[in-house]
């Protein structure tokens, strides 16, 4: 038997293999592994190389080893990737973006003096129609200042250099908060707390400045101002007041069958009961005045104009109330005075929006406290 010398392509190491065999398998005697010596052609050479690597888990039984040799790790690259590149060049170019984007902005636009009557440093005091107008900012500030006055005022005599139309309300105000009159007890005024500036509004539909407040123990509330032809501030009184046609104590007392405008606060309800029993054919609104003397419930149908815009309306259910501007009557031979009909609904709020002025004597004193249009706070 003739033997000769060879690699063992598993493990490297030497091993002697039987020629006579030459178209057999092989064991090698250092792993015990089995290869193939067909026409390798090289039998006998030192000089043959593995033809994979050596599998050093495996020991000469065949068995494997519990603690292998971790293998070494590859060098790190010196190369930056890719992607790191692309990276840094899209950040350069959305910098370079920005600045030209800057560069090319226009400088901002010169301060622009108040209107006359303002009361605000810098206001041109000869001339109320100037080429200067406030900015949105400055019309609200000047207008909460004047609100702030109307509201700390401590008696009619306050009040009435801070409305609006004085020489046409003068009569009504005096009488309203006369020892006969509803605003008998509204001095002074309660105490108020001016919300944050950003709750404070310029309302175009209504040309004025709308100033929120709130006072203990009531619903949040609000006063308009508009600004006057010699660039005054004033306060709409009839809205600051609640105003309505006529006291809600003698609509009452009287059943009046006659429409009335009023403002009240309202929310939705379900109170079906005699006349306005059908659910199905009426809506229904709890409506009380500011001060909480009276409650009463309008009606409208739900498919008549009036009752499609109150279901639209953003009015909420108990106990959240919503300003609400409307006229009432009572139906007739009406067997209640605290269910009457709406018979039509002006909008949300307290404020009217201005009339147009019509010529002809009906418009010198036009009724201060009945809207001509509905109005949004």
């Amino acid at each position: 038997m003739s033997r000769v010398s060879i690699n063992c392509p598993h493990c490297g190491k030497t091993t002697r293999v039987d020629l006579a065999h030459n178209l057999s398998t092989q064991k090698c005697d250092r792993c015990g592994i089995r290869f193939s010596s067909v026409n390798t052609g090289l039998a006998g050479s030192r000089e043959i190389q593995p033809t994979e690597p050596p599998d050093w888990r495996r020991a000469k039984t065949g068995s494997w080893d519990d603690d292998p040799a971790p293998a070494t790790p590859p060098a790190p690259s010196s190369r930056t990737p890719v992607a790191a590149w692309i990276a840094v060049g899209t950040t350069l170019a959305a910098i370079a973006a920005t600045a030209l984007t800057l560069a090319r902005r226009p400088p901002p636009a010169p301060p622009v003096a108040p209107m006359a009557g303002s009361g605000l440093p810098g206001a041109n005091s000869t001339s109320p129609s100037g080429s200067g107008y406030l900015t949105l900012r400055q019309r609200i500030d000047a207008a909460v200042e004047v609100a702030r006055q109307y509201l700390a005022a401590q008696t009619p005599d306050d009040l009435l250099p801070v409305i609006e139309n004085r020489e046409a309300l003068e009569p009504q105000v005096r009488a309203y908060y006369s020892d006969e009159g509803e605003g008998r007890h509204q001095f002074p005024l309660p105490d108020f707390t001016l919300a944050p500036i950003d709750r404070h509004i310029w309302v175009d539909s209504l040309k004025a400045v709308v100033v929120s407040y709130e006072t203990p123990g009531q619903v949040p509330r609000a006063v308009a101002l508009r600004q006057q032809p010699d660039g005054r501030w004033l306060v709409d009184w009839p809205s600051a007041a609640a105003i309505g046609d006529v006291p809600m104590a003698d609509f009452r007392a009287r059943r009046d069958t006659t429409p009335r405008f009023f403002r009240l606060l309202a929310h939705r309800d379900d109170f079906f009961n005699r006349a306005f029993a059908d659910e199905n054919q009426w809506v229904c609104l709890r409506l009380s005045d500011p001060a909480g003397t009276h409650t009463l419930f309008g009606y409208a149908r739900r498919q008549s104009p009036v009752g499609e815009k109150i279901l639209r309306a953003a009015i909420s259910r108990k106990p959240a109330q919503s300003p609400v501007m409307l006229r009432l009557r009572f139906p007739a031979d009406a067997p209640t005075d605290n269910q009457v009909e709406i018979t039509e609904f002006l909008g949300m709020g307290w404020v009217a929006a201005p009339a147009s002025p019509e010529p002809g004597p009906a418009s010198a004193n036009p009724r201060p406290n009945t809207p001509s249009a509905p109005s949004a706070r």
